[in-house]
């Protein structure tokens, strides 16, 4: 899962910001997968949504490009790669949402674009 947040959503806070000062982690509260992020953004596309590999197939993949990179050959996939895809990167919005953050969910509003 990951946390996202939209650019209009964060341009439009920024000004709510000058006053209250500090640092911020920003999430819509909604932590999306990537599956739910390929139907997404297909469908923003007007695509077909991406195949995808059995995690096995895809450390496979890592392990060679791991063999490749001890020969400084660079492949795509490493197992850093892989870790990244599929490590969960979430936050709490939880002291923005006191100073005023309310934002819309990255999952619904594409959907108002598309209609």
């Amino acid at each position: 899962k990951r946390s996202i947040v939209l650019a209009a959503d964060v341009a439009m806070y920024l000004p709510q910001l000058s006053h209250v000062g500090g640092v911020f982690n920003l999430s819509d509260g909604v932590d999306v997968t990537f599956k739910e992020l390929e139907t997404l953004l297909s469908k923003l596309l007007k695509s077909t949504p991406p195949r995808s590999l059995p995690f096995f197939v895809a450390w496979l993949a890592a392990l060679f490009g791991e063999f490749l990179l001890f020969f400084g050959i660079h492949f795509p996939i490493n197992f850093n790669t892989l870790s990244k895809i599929t490590t969960d990167l979430t936050f709490s919005s939880e002291k923005a949402k006191k100073a005023g953050w309310n934002p819309r969910s990255v999952l619904t509003v594409p959907n108002e674009i598309i209609e």
